[in-house]
């Protein structure tokens, strides 16, 4: 009998979050899913559309970036032509 108590015991738990719990929690992964798809008004590339103000400073980190590996080559070249004098 005390087995059986136990076997109860923990059963019960176990049956009221899958009876509660995994149905709430489908109902708010489908309204999260609902409240960024189902909304027209907001446009999905609107969402993912890179700030301008980010976007600007990248493209000149970019040009940074690149000025300084070109000056990196012309820097080897110089190092390179002294070397073989």
């Amino acid at each position: 009998m005390t087995f059986f108590l136990q076997r109860l015991v923990d059963y019960v738990p176990l049956a009221i979050e899958h009876t509660l719990l995994h149905p709430l929690a489908d109902a708010i992964r489908e309204a999260l899913i609902q409240s960024v798809v189902g909304d027209r008004s907001v446009k999905m590339e609107d969402l993912l559309a890179e700030d301008p103000a980010i976007s600007s400073r990248r493209r000149t980190l970019e040009d940074e970036v690149r000025r300084l590996r070109e000056i990196q080559v012309k820097l080897n070249a110089l190092m390179a032509s002294t070397r073989t004098r």
